[in-house]
């Protein structure tokens, strides 16, 4: 079954609810009306019986009820117009003309302004409205019921429904048209929007959708529309310029692999010389599998594919062994190196992640730090995070190199960064495993005082205790 549009849709529930609505208004007038009439009627047959007792008491007082149609025939005519009866003792002793067609049961009744609502009843196939209402002499009680058509009323009554009746299917025909016409033009937006969504392809994600101006709902859908458009590009762009770049790391390894291979093959060689240049494949191998391995955890890190960070560990411990390795890397460049950790620090993390992202900073750090620099590491722990700082005495950062500094393969310069060895990922890698930790990395640089990478942490409680700073100059 072909689903219904959304315009087709609004119609049918627009109809719906005026044609409920249409039902319980006419239904909830007719009513009102009802009342209104009867109440009219009741008020009217009020003031006659009022009437008619001030005429009939005189003869009703000390009179025996069986005399009293003699002694009313006597008189001149009571009420003209205004059919009435008398009923004593629970039996109908008297009825003026037209009211012999009446139903002999006699109504319970109250005193007149409390009597019982009045009632309807057909004579001659016509509608009457009766009311009675007791009243009393000093000798007894009577009951006086007195009646009027209300043909009138009931036809005005039968006119308001069938007015309702055939007006309503006219109106719902008339809004259900007018809503469809709307609905039409309200959704007109949304069909232009969704053709221009679909003409966006990634050779075209620049394009975006319009924009009314009217700041309405589909001003707004097109906006988001175009946010999300706007970081689809983003992320397309980042995606071909991580191929680019990954495919031009590698190929450099390759080609130097192929190159030495090829010379070897031009003619016989010395045992010495095989032995040069297959250490040299070794070296282009290992950087090439370090390469791959590094773009492979950048990818689980895009992905989620990590395992939950569920593991309690001493972050001051894996903090200590990420340091062995810094001083190291430190004293080869001939620097001082210093570090300052509390005793203890328990957390939840991967230890092998955490210490691979404090290897990065100590490795970055001593790259960039010219010989007879200082590199130092501090850690500190307030409330429910540590802070890790990594400080070096090296070149700086430039403000415009900041913004990009964790991008993939950015390198503040691209000749030392290659000279170095490394590829551009390091930082970004170490971004990504502060990330999945729950933490966050920053940087503080200026080109005339070196720089700070801060690592922000959660831990679960203060660390115990605290160890002195630790230096090693160069020997």
């Amino acid at each position: 079954m072909k689903p219904r549009s959304i315009r087709v849709q609004l119609t049918l529930m627009n109809a719906l609810i005026l044609m409920a609505a249409f039902a319980v208004t006419g239904v909830a007038t007719w009513l009102a009306l009802s009342d209104s009439l009867h109440d009219t009627a009741d008020d009217e047959l009020r003031g006659r019986i009022q009437a008619i007792w001030t005429e009939v008491v005189g003869e009703l007082e000390g009179a025996a009820p069986e005399t009293l149609p003699a002694r009313l025939a006597s008189r001149a005519p009571i009420a003209p117009g205004t059919p009435f009866r008398i009923a004593a003792d629970g039996r109908w002793v008297y009825a003026s003309a037209g009211a012999e067609q009446w139903d002999e049961a006699v109504p319970p009744a109250g005193p007149l302004g409390n009597e019982d609502a009045g009632r309807t009843v057909t004579v001659d196939g016509h509608p009457v409205r009766l009311l009675a209402a007791r009243l009393a002499t000093r000798s007894r009680g009577w009951i006086v019921e007195a009646g009027m058509p209300v043909t009138e009323f009931y036809e005005t009554l039968s006119d308001l429904a069938w007015l309702v009746v055939l007006g309503s299917p006219v109106a719902l025909l008339l809004a259900g048209t007018a809503g469809y016409w709307m609905s039409r033009r309200a959704l007109q937006p949304v069909a232009t929007i969704a053709s221009a969504a679909r003409s966006i392809g990634a050779d075209n994600l620049s394009q975006r959708l319009p924009i009314r101006g009217v700041d309405d709902e589909l001003d707004r859908l097109s906006q988001t529309l175009n946010e999300t458009f706007g970081r689809l590009e983003e992320s397309f762009r980042r995606i071909t310029q991580f191929t680019a770049d990954a495919s031009h790391e590698l190929r450099t390894p390759v080609a130097i692999m192929r190159t030495a291979a090829e010379v070897m093959r031009e003619r016989p060689r010395s045992e010495t010389e095989y032995a040069e240049t297959l250490d040299l494949i070794v070296r282009e191998t290992e950087r090439m599998s370090l390469l791959i391995d590094d773009l492979l955890l950048l990818a689980r890190e895009d992905t989620g594919a990590h395992a939950p960070v569920c593991e309690p560990i001493d972050l001051a411990d894996v903090l200590r062994d990420a340091c062995g390795q810094g001083r190291m890397l430190a004293a080869a460049a001939g620097l001082s190196f210093a570090a300052d950790i509390p005793a203890s620090c328990p957390a939840i993390g991967d230890p092998e992640a955490l210490g691979r992202l404090f290897v990065v900073l100590l490795d970055n750090a001593a790259k960039y730090t010219p010989r007879g620099g200082t590199v130092t590491l501090r850690m500190s722990v307030r409330a429910a995070a540590a802070t890790i700082e990594v400080h070096d005495t090296g070149v700086g950062i430039r403000p415009w190199d900041r913004e990009h500094i964790f991008e993939r393969f950015y390198r503040v310069d691209a000749d030392r960064g290659r000279k170095n060895g490394g590829a551009g990922l390091g930082l970004s890698i170490a971004r990504a495993i502060a990330v999945r930790h729950g933490g966050s990395i920053v940087v503080e640089s200026t080109t005339a005082g070196g720089s700070i990478f801060r690592v922000t942490l959660p831990v679960v409680d203060a660390p115990t205790g605290s160890r002195n700073l630790q230096n090693d100059a160069v020997g």
